[in-house]
């Protein structure tokens, strides 16, 4: 068995070349799928078809192998194989590329025939960059990277109510085993790159051959209010699965509002094939981040009153049926593995959970500290740009600004999606993500002009916040993406960095990789040790947990001089020190507006859980 994160990835660069093969593999497997008839006309009219080949492709992976890790015992190899052919796929793709990489020339002259273009591939670009950066977020660190880690160490998806975090994890975490398994770190953040494009391949579409020009143009002002999105810095960057859901959604959005009609008889089967292309990228996002409900269900609930008002009501409910067979398997796991409540494992705090569980699913839903509600609009500081939305928001304006009558049902979902979201979810910048993106296609499909009186002020704010998320960007390249260069540089940017990366190089250091240590921070995806995760305690001290921690037999203990007091109750369990670092491990943040000088203190102490649980409450 391996553990640690680093035991698992490739040297820079080597993974940063394995990780954009294993990319232009699922684009090439992507490419073969979409040129199936049903795939290919349910989506050429909403998106630009290559910029959609990584994301089914990745749709099609995890909804293979998400329901199999869950009840079958799979061997690392077989991941390890399947990645290899992928692989190869990207191998095939980069050699009929041979000569277009050679002709780059031209393609600048291209571009260079249109400034917006220009500027917007140069953002793309930026943003490709940046997602090369090694992973350094707490997230991410904790229970997106762990939870993959142990689906290769024991070929199943840990089913450990101890380990509260890992409920969190779901279907998104198994595109992420694939770039564990092949040493391509940055394939994680890759996999969220391809969900921006996505996105960028709907807002491009043209759909109108008159005025072509005036149509591009306006197209482009969209993409770079999309593009100018601060929030997008932080997603990018990490290996959290969203960008890649947001993908999703907005496609089946697209199709949904603006392409789901039976009008041409001759393709009623494509019409029927495009409802159940939209309930699967509904499901897959559901099922890969619960915070997508909302989303998915207003957009299922318009297809399947379009598809009712056709009189389709057997295919209503056959398609229907199929996606619940589709997510039996991850219902009844967790239904087994849950106390008989599979909402236990999902996030939604307001149906009775096990012990401590409500505690996780309501500090996930707090408001961030500072707490202001209107922070995703107007950051209190430059720490927190990346949480926000800024001018973005403006295209919420010019929805009103559209064919009211026309687009009324996009103005109610997004009307609905924030009162729902201000009332109940968690008012942050990265869950608004989707009705800005909403407000943006139905201003494209419009008929509404960017050349109006006043739009030169507009334009300017648009492209100042490019100009500020860019240069935002930039930074971010130069101070943590510069880590995919070379060993050295990934050194320097995860000491700098990476939330506990010293704690955990200093754990590994002086412990075996098969000791079972109890460990209180949460980046457990680091050390190279058999991690017992103790966050657990942040939410319960329940009698309950405490003899299951006593079944795993921890030998060892990390605890910090910050950590909760709760955690520390867990000395009184232990047979004295074994190691201590006193005031030599700094609070480190990848932002550098929130860089924290502060230093804590680490202990490693020897860990007797015979004595529990009553040592706890000694």
């Amino acid at each position: 068995m391996k553990y640690g994160i680093e035991s698992y990835f490739l040297s820079s660069p080597f993974s940063t070349i394995a990780s954009i093969i294993l990319t232009l593999g699922f684009y090439r497997i992507g490419k073969i799928i979409l040129k199936s008839y049903f795939f290919k006309s349910s989506i050429k009219n909403v998106s630009v078809l290559n910029y959609q080949y990584i994301s089914i492709s990745l749709l099609l992976i995890s909804i293979i192998f998400y329901p199999i890790v869950l009840f079958i015992k799979i061997d690392s190899n077989i991941f390890y194989i399947i990645s290899i052919i992928i692989s190869l796929f990207g191998l095939w793709h980069i050699t009929e590329k041979i000569k277009f990489i050679f002709n780059y020339y031209n393609l600048l002259n291209k571009f260079n025939r249109n400034i917006h273009e220009l500027f917007c591939i140069i953002f793309v670009l930026l943003y490709f960059f940046l997602s090369l950066a090694p992973i350094t977020d707490a997230d991410s660190l904790d229970y997106h990277l762990s939870v993959p880690i142990y689906i290769l160490n024991n070929g199943l998806f840990p089913k450990d109510i101890l380990w509260f975090h890992s409920a969190q994890a779901g279907l998104g975490e198994i595109p992420i085993i694939f770039g564990l398994v092949t040493g391509a770190e940055q394939f994680l953040g890759l996999i969220q790159f391809s969900g921006l494009i996505s996105v960028i391949g709907i807002l491009k579409k043209n759909i109108n051959k008159i005025q072509i020009n005036r149509i591009l143009i306006k197209n482009y002002y969209l993409i770079l209010i999309f593009l100018s999105l601060p929030i997008l810095i932080f997603l990018i960057s990490t290996a959290k699965p969203q960008l890649i859901f947001i993908g999703y959604t907005t496609l089946a959005f697209a199709i949904t509002f603006f392409d789901f009609d039976n009008k041409d008889k001759k393709y009623k089967d494509n019409f029927i094939f495009k409802y159940f292309l939209i309930i699967i990228l509904l499901y897959v996002s559901f099922e890969g981040k619960f915070s997508f409900i909302l989303s998915g269900f207003i957009i299922w609930l318009v297809s399947s009153f379009k598809i009712l008002k056709e009189g389709k009501y057997k295919t209503f409910i056959t398609i229907n049926l199929l996606i619940l067979i589709l997510a039996f398997p991850s219902l009844y796991w967790k239904y087994v593995n849950y106390n008989g409540n599979f909402i236990n494992k999902i996030y939604f705090p307001f149906f009775p959970t096990i012990e401590g569980y409500s505690q996780l699913y309501r500090s996930i839903n707090d408001c961030e500290v500072p707490c202001n509600r209107s922070l995703f609009l107007f950051p209190n500081s430059l720490g927190r740009y990346t949480e926000s939305i800024g001018v973005a928001m403006i295209a919420l304006i010019l929805l009103l600004f559209t064919n009211i009558k026309k687009n009324i049902l996009i103005i109610l979902s997004v009307l609905f999606y924030f009162l729902i979201i201000y009332k109940f979810g968690k008012f942050s910048a990265r869950f608004l993500i989707e009705p800005i993106i909403w407000s943006l296609i139905a201003i494209k499909y419009s008929k509404f002009d960017l050349n109006f009186k006043y739009s030169v002020i507009l334009k300017f704010y648009i492209f100042a916040q490019s100009f500020i998320t860019s240069s935002a960007i930039l930074f971010g390249i130069i101070t943590i993406s510069i880590g995919f260069l070379t060993p050295n540089l990934k050194n320097y940017v995860l000491k700098n960095t990476a939330y506990g990366y010293e704690l955990a190089k200093w754990v590994s250091s002086n412990l075996e990789s098969n000791n079972k240590v109890l460990y209180s921070h949460r980046s457990i995806s680091l050390p190279k040790v058999d991690v017992i995760s103790s966050d657990f305690l942040l939410y319960t001290d329940n009698l309950i947990y405490l003899k299951l921690l006593k079944q795993k037999k921890p030998e060892f203990l990390v605890v910090q001089s910050n950590s909760p007091n709760n955690v520390k109750k867990l000395i009184s369990c232990t047979n004295g020190i074994y190691k201590k670092k006193e005031n030599s491990f700094r609070q480190n943040s990848r932002n550098f507006f929130n860089k924290n000088n502060s230093t804590y203190s680490a202990y490693i102490y020897y860990f007797d859980y015979s004595k529990l649980p009553d040592c706890f409450f000694e």
